[in-house]
């Protein structure tokens, strides 16, 4: 039986693995199927770790990983283990790094983090998100987070949303040893992954392409989180393929 190409799709703090399925579905991204890896403790390190061990078990299955999708601390846990890794390189073809929060060492944008945590610990997940919808009832990120935070329960949501934030992201070093072309999506507006960050990972990673997508992306359907970001991927290779 021939094997079978898989994308490793790496959910955010306060994200949940139904929501990358929901975002990045295998024939947008050019794969036979996906797999998702539901890590909700919000460290970073248990998530880059847990990829090693994923990849072992697809290889020993006789499939193949050949594209992994990361958002948030997903992204950041992806671009690590790239950075980290010299066996990235022997069957990924390429990253999709999705809303990247900051560099390196947590800063003011994971201090947000961490004050999220406070006011679901202080009010209450269902009170949070009921005064998110009433002030952005359309918006790509409440919306997500609506269907995301009731998996988790009080406790453990404001648990891993604190740890997030003390979570470091990959250095400007890291980011600039990682060889596989990638696309780094931000959206627009986004005060806790801003543009800003995302363009700064493009400048590091030496096969990189940003696509910037409104914030109001999930009225056209999650789908053109994925298909954006593949589309970007395919632009990254050409680019580096004709150097």
């Amino acid at each position: 039986m021939s094997k079978r190409t898989l994308a490793l799709l790496l959910h955010g703090s306060g994200s949940s693995g139904q929501f990358m399925r929901s975002a990045c579905e295998a024939a947008d991204l050019g794969v036979d199927a996906v797999l998702v890896l539901d890590d909700r403790d919000g460290d970073v390190e248990s998530v880059v770790d847990a990829i090693d061990s994923v990849s072992d078990a697809v290889t020993e299955s006789g499939d193949r990983i050949t594209l992994i999708a990361g958002v948030s601390l997903g992204a950041h846990a992806a671009a690590l283990w790239a950075a980290r890794n010299s066996r990235a390189n022997e069957s990924v073809e390429g990253l999709l790094l999705c809303l990247p929060a900051w560099t390196g060492t947590p800063h003011s944008i994971a201090a947000a983090t961490a004050g999220a945590a406070d006011e679901v610990e202080l009010r209450g997940s269902s009170t949070v998100l009921n005064s998110l919808l009433a002030d952005h009832p359309q918006d790509w990120v409440v919306l997500a987070l609506a269907q995301s935070w009731p998996d988790y329960g009080d406790e453990w949501l404001v648990r891993a949303l604190r740890s997030a934030s003390f979570s470091p992201g990959p250095t400007s070093e890291e980011l600039g040893d990682i060889a596989l072309p990638c696309a780094v999506v931000a959206l627009a507006d986004d005060p806790l992954h801003p543009v800003a960050v995302a363009q700064h990972w493009v400048t590091q990673i030496p096969r990189a392409e940003l696509v910037v997508l409104p914030r109001d992306l999930y009225g056209a359907g999650p789908r053109i989180l994925g298909r954006s970001a593949f589309a970007a991927l395919q632009h990254a290779r050409r680019l580096s393929e004709s150097q």
